[in-house]
């Protein structure tokens, strides 16, 4: 869903700062299918924003970190260049 409003809209006005903090809230989760979905939501948005993500990203633990690192390597990042529909 957040990947479908990032395709449609663009990353402006996008509350990044709060679904990135979600995102790194559920990477502690307990549960592995938690913290794969969250990592996901973290690469879509990477997908559209790009490396300024990784500011928000300075609180996950290093072997989070890595898992996260590995997925956004493996990401290719879309340049927005058209204006967000409306």
């Amino acid at each position: 869903m957040i990947e479908k409003i990032l395709t449609e809209f663009g990353p402006v006005g996008f509350p990044l700062q709060e679904a990135v903090g979600y995102s790194v809230f559920g990477c502690g989760h307990t549960n592995p299918k938690v913290r794969e979905v969250s990592i996901k939501l973290i690469a879509s948005i990477y997908k559209y924003v790009g490396d300024p993500i990784k500011d928000f990203l300075k609180d996950v633990k290093e072997s989070t970190m890595k898992m996260i690192e590995d997925t956004l390597s493996k990401t290719e990042w879309i340049k927005v260049v058209e204006p967000p529909k409306r």
